[in-house]
């Protein structure tokens, strides 16, 4: 009989764990992204849900910084990368969505070649489940207990 809370020794299962992990994180922080577009607390940083108040001062961050991500800034690529994310799975119309640059972001992504890291990876399983699962827009705030830091 095996033991349910051992460890698997098969390392194509560890390797789905792993995924399935980094595509929960990646989902969550993506849902945070549209809920901080949106969210009527963000910027006075009156917002109940922690996570959302640390991204607004990573988007404060990037709008007074001086050595941006083109600089090298780690704090700049970070939010530039969760927009670039963000626009690869965005289904709704290029007026609507209000993520800051989703509609720039997604020209831009039409003529550059996406690497093939493990971020796309991931970004290649939410595609997956968002084209098998029906479209569901929440503007409600992601949970604030959740495990994931932005």
């Amino acid at each position: 009989m095996e033991n349910p809370g051992a460890k698997s020794t098969n390392p194509d299962a560890e390797k789905e764990e792993v995924m399935r992990g980094r595509v929960v994180e990646m989902r969550n922080l993506l849902d945070l992204v549209v809920h901080v577009s949106t969210c009527e607390n963000a910027h006075s940083f009156n917002c109940v849900n922690r996570k959302c108040r640390k991204l607004m001062l990573l988007i404060h961050h990037v709008a007074k910084c001086e050595t941006r991500s083109s600089g090298g800034c780690m704090l700049c690529k970070k939010l530039w990368f969760l927009l670039k994310c963000h626009a690869q799975v965005c289904k709704q119309s290029q007026s609507l969505c209000p993520v800051p640059h989703c509609r720039n972001i997604k020209e831009y992504l039409k003529v550059e070649d996406v690497s093939t890291s493990w971020r796309s990876e991931v970004m290649e399983h939410i595609i997956e489940e968002d084209n098998a699962a029906p479209v569901e827009v929440s503007t409600s705030a992601p949970d604030a207990h959740s495990s994931t830091n932005a």
